[in-house]
């Protein structure tokens, strides 16, 4: 399993300094004037690009690591980013709406039993009219076929290793099956670029981002 903690220790940016493409491609349609959450924000790509362009920012993650990373960086700049340290079931924003809530990457690392929970508590912290935003993994994963076979089975197309790492995918269009009745406002379904994570080895992953509008 990913020990987290240690791995933001040592890179400073071990999921890279830009943000999700699919932000900065629709950052346009966001709404300045309403809180956008972060939540999943490992060491603030996202929280942080949104911050630098006039956005205020909630953003939650389990490792205490990062959030103290985004912290620092806010600080450091006047930005305004309030980061806090929890699962997005650990941390308590009752009655809290967001002009945006946006879970980028975070739907591989769960059980295939924690997506339909996820889902629904993101979606109760949208604002009426504000956008739900999505990524994950899909069948296309050249890792998928290695994960189905030689990792142990959760649930349909959930899987855990020896070093309990969890890997969940998704069939195509699975994604939009599981908000149904929302507005789409993107929806794209790919192998993503080539990246490395740290020092680790090049990946590629087949990979889904989807925003939804919430109505009123």
């Amino acid at each position: 399993m990913t020990d987290y903690d240690e791995a933001y220790r040592q890179t400073p940016a071990f999921f890279g300094d830009a943000p999700d493409s699919v932000l900065g491609d629709f950052i346009r349609i966001l709404d300045p004037s309403l809180r956008v959450l972060d939540v999943g924000c490992g060491q603030g790509r996202n929280a942080l690009f949104l911050a630098r362009r006039g956005f205020g920012v909630t953003a939650i993650d389990p490792s205490p690591v990062a959030v103290g990373q985004v912290d620092r960086v806010a600080s450091r700049h006047g930005l305004d980013v309030r980061a806090q340290v929890g699962g997005f079931e650990e941390v308590d924003l009752r009655g809290a709406e967001f002009g945006a809530v946006m879970v980028f990457g975070l739907i591989p690392d769960l059980p295939g039993s924690q997506i339909r929970p996820l889902i629904g508590w993101a979606r109760s912290h949208v604002a009426p009219m504000g956008t739900l935003w999505l990524t994950g993994f899909t069948t296309e994963d050249p890792a998928f076929r290695h994960h189905r076979e030689a990792w142990s089975r959760l649930s349909h197309n959930s899987y855990i290793g020896p070093d309990g790492t969890v890997r969940t995918y998704l069939e195509r269009d699975e994604i939009l099956e599981l908000v149904p009745d929302h507005e789409v406002v993107h929806h794209w379904e790919g192998l993503g670029p080539e990246h490395r994570h740290g020092d680790g080895p090049t990946e590629r992953h087949g990979r889904f981002e989807v925003i939804f509008r919430i109505p009123r």
